[in-house]
């Protein structure tokens, strides 16, 4: 639910991205494959932020398996998980 600037910075691998921000963010998520697992995230997944915001989006659209990353990207960085991207440098 990130930027396509944040997205473009660095990223988990294999990561799609639906800017929240971005027009049509309610309706792009209403045409994801509803049978996979997602998990959501914005750059430090704090309360009332991107991620919480699209969660209820994903739920509302029909997703039944919406995980939430806690603390965000920032926090996946600071553990040292796999990136793509400059961020991964």
């Amino acid at each position: 639910v990130r930027t396509p600037e944040e997205f473009a910075l660095g990223h988990i691998p294999k990561a799609l991205n639906v800017n929240i921000s971005g027009l049509g963010f309610d309706q792009k998520v209403t045409t994801l494959d509803h049978t996979k697992s997602y998990m959501v995230h914005c750059a430090a997944g704090s309360p009332g932020g991107r991620s919480r915001r699209a969660l209820a989006s994903l739920e509302a659209a029909g997703a039944k398996r919406v995980y939430h990353l806690q603390g965000g990207f920032n926090a996946w960085l600071q553990e040292g998980k796999p990136v793509e991207g400059p961020a991964s440098q």
